[in-house]
């Protein structure tokens, strides 16, 4: 690592990084323009912390209005820092709660408008392209809910985040929203946090976003200095020696109060390593602070500093491993992919309309104990080696896919699925089990939110995943205003969309659709890796 260190310092990274030298990141010339396009993150704290005036005085003005919740609508990195400053940081508890929604699931959604009162809820709808698609499904729904409660007068209730010039901010025009907040162009979503789409969100839940951005301020000057003890520098230079040791699990280390800081780092490293066939794992651990033994494979980091010194840690460091290992960290060649298959599957819902379904969808390989399964063609051979019938016991159809992990493989468990209540429970089992059965690494992401985060390694690192995509029903469809589908069929259309870009980039999947919702399918695939649950459940149908 010391070796590292020492290349960091000889090149002048941090000097060259900190004058937004693009060729950095250049090895062709597409390259460094991106690279040009998305480096002012390196000023964004200077800059916000001088045009801190207009936002200040709206939050002042916006706490005497009675609100009782901020809810941020979102995907991505625009809105990842919003709940590490709702859970890590004080605030001023005479401003409204903060709340964040970045699931198009329909039982996650209704979970989320349960724990709100719509009469008293102030909507901020943040996308940094404007045309993102899960952001406009949760607009439209939240203002259609709204426009019920206030005929004509929703826009007051709603502000927009987005770049200059997007759709986003043209509809949010139309629609009389009280604010647009624009972000610099040249600042990427995971580097948000300095911006708009981290600081309105912060100030207007009582974050002191002066306080936050003078402490960024002070916390530059120790990680900015070129010095072999600089903290990010060496962090930068241990993810690196990870990545081209086999040390590809990045375990962080989490206390309980610094939680959230898991999905914010998990996408900053996912996304800006893991790409070319290379890259680092994310694995959020939450951790008691005692020391723990790591795998062979792993590379534990421990987060237990102050909270605005990880976020500039991270940035710098996430840079810094790119550097070392010829990167370029704005890039995400791979989220594309899954986007263009889920736009194909809603253009055909879109022309189809309810009255005509877009039908039952693709023929699934085979039935696992009665579940539709789709999978690679190597599973498939695995399990029917002679005569394909079509049907396979669910243990069988896990048992061969997992059979196929090898040493420094991973598992990652893809749920299309509310993130709380007896599913999420269930699925969290689920991961552990697969975790005591194989061996490996083991994650659990929700989508479609990970397409925007840890989907770019899946598709664009290592070929070393052993990817289980679980399509769970919602209780009830969810219509959308104008549109001829629902949010159900958006989030499927996710999953069939990233399923195949799975199968594009020569990844090993298993995709399991359980179907309606009283079927039971997901204690199903809990049952099939847990022999003591098979065993009672042998037991109770003898005794029947």
């Amino acid at each position: 690592m010391d070796a590292s260190v020492s290349a960091l310092l000889e090149s002048r990274f941090l000097e060259r990084l900190r004058r937004k030298d693009a060729s950095l990141f250049g090895k062709t010339t597409q390259d460094e323009e991106l690279a040009r396009n998305c480096l002012g993150w390196v000023t964004a704290p200077a800059a916000s912390a001088a045009g801190l005036g207009p936002l200040r005085s709206f939050a002042e003005e916006f706490k005497s209005e009675g609100w009782d919740a901020v809810a941020v609508l979102g995907m991505g990195g625009s809105i990842l820092s919003c709940r590490v400053f709702r859970d890590c940081f004080p605030r001023n508890e005479s401003f409204p709660r903060l709340e964040v929604l970045d699931s198009i699931h329909p039982d996650a959604v209704r979970h989320f408008e349960a724990s709100l009162d719509l009469k008293k809820t102030f909507f901020i709808v943040s996308s940094k392209s404007g045309s993102t698609v899960e952001s406009g499904c949760l607009m439209d729904y939240f203002f259609n809910r709204v426009d019920a409660l206030f005929p004509g007068k929703a826009g007051r209730r709603f502000a927009a985040i987005t770049d200059p010039g997007t759709s986003l901010e043209k509809k949010a025009r139309r629609l009389t929203f009280r604010k647009i907040f624009t972000a610099p162009p040249d600042v990427g979503g995971r580097y948000s946090v300095w911006t708009a789409f981290g600081l309105v969100p912060a100030a207007l839940s009582g974050v002191d976003v002066d306080a936050f951005l003078r402490d960024a301020l002070e916390q530059e000057k120790r990680l900015w200095a070129p010095a072999d003890d600089n903290p990010a520098l060496r962090l930068g230079a241990r993810l690196a020696c990870g990545e081209l040791t086999g040390r590809d699990k990045l375990v962080l280390e989490l206390p309980p109060r610094l939680r959230s800081f898991g999905p914010w780092i998990s996408q900053m490293t996912a996304e800006a390593l893991g790409k070319g066939g290379r890259g680092l794992l994310p694995v959020p651990r939450e951790s008691d602070g005692a020391p723990k033994a790591a795998a062979p494979d792993e590379l534990a980091v421990p987060i237990a500093t102050n909270a605005v010194a990880e976020f500039l840690t991270w940035e710098i460091a996430a840079c810094a491993a790119a550097f070392l290992t010829e990167a370029n960290p704005f890039g995400e060649p791979d989220v594309e992919s899954a986007k263009v298959a889920a736009r194909g599957i809603l253009e055909s819902a879109g022309r189809a309309g309810p009255k005509k379904p877009r039908g039952r969808g693709p023929k699934p390989d085979f039935y696992a104990s009665g579940i539709p399964a789709f999978c690679d063609p190597e599973l498939k051979k695995l399990v029917f080696p002679e005569r394909p019938t079509g049907y396979s016991p669910l243990e069988n159809a896990l048992g061969a896919h997992l059979g196929r992990g090898r040493p420094g493989d991973y598992c990652a468990v893809l749920a299309y699925a509310a993130p709380q209540g007896k599913d999420a429970a269930a699925l969290e089992r689920f991961a552990a089990l697969l975790r005591e059965k194989t061996g490996l690494a083991t994650v659990l992401d929700f989508g479609p939110a990970y397409l925007h985060s840890g989907g770019q390694f899946y598709k664009g690192g290592k070929n070393r995943g052993l990817f289980v995509e679980i399509i769970a029903p919602p209780a009830a469809p969810l219509p959308l205003p104008r549109r001829r589908y629902g949010l159900e069929t958006v989030c499927r259309a996710q999953a069939e969309g990233d399923f195949a870009a799975l199968l594009a980039a020569d990844r090993r999947v298993l995709r399991l659709d359980l179907g309606a919702p009283g079927a039971n399918h997901m204690a199903a695939i809990v049952n099939a890796l847990d022999p003591r649950k098979l065993k009672k459940e042998n037991r109770t149908s003898c005794r029947n």
